[in-house]
């Protein structure tokens, strides 16, 4: 088995890591078309997920409301780059193991866009419950960061 990965040619690998550089690369294209969708779905997972904790929250499109602080899901929210990192991940992940069928390369490249979604919902929702327990917005700093990697590392476990 061992032998198998050892003897990959040269070529398979430098492929791999083509495919996967030009999706990384090239992404940020296709996701502008959706960058609204993104963010509103991402917004209205937090809205049901905090409405799972029993907090009165209101939504208009990418704007969510929670007892009289307004939050905006801004472009930069969207979630797109855990997007491209975890699809970048997939596709070498998918690359290096040739055993790999196609079509579970697939299902990991799709499962890679779910998860990221996920991610990035649960993401806002911390950031949004955070502020509510703040009583402040949380739009940066050192507990915006460390939500923001919580998240991520919770995406890449996934």
């Amino acid at each position: 088995m061992a032998n198998t990965q050892k003897n990959q040619p040269w070529w398979r690998i430098a492929l791999t890591l083509l495919v996967a550089l030009a999706a990384f690369f090239g992404m940020p294209i296709m996701i502008e078309a959706y960058a609204l969708e993104l963010r509103e779905v991402s917004a209205m997972m937090a809205e049901m997920l905090l409405r799972a904790t029993h907090l009165e929250v209101t939504r208009h499109g990418t704007i969510l409301s929670l007892q009289g602080m307004v939050f905006d899901i801004i472009p930069a929210c969207s979630g797109s780059e855990m997007i491209r990192t975890l699809v970048f991940t997939s596709i070498l992940w998918n690359g290096i193991h040739p055993r790999i069928r196609l079509p579970n390369k697939i299902i990991a490249l799709v499962l890679a866009v779910v998860v990221a979604v996920l991610a990035n919902s649960i993401r806002l929702t911390l950031l949004l419950w955070a502020s509510y327990q703040r009583g402040e917005v949380i739009a940066e700093g050192g507990l915006h960061s460390l939500i923001g990697l919580l998240a991520f590392t919770l995406a890449v476990a996934g």
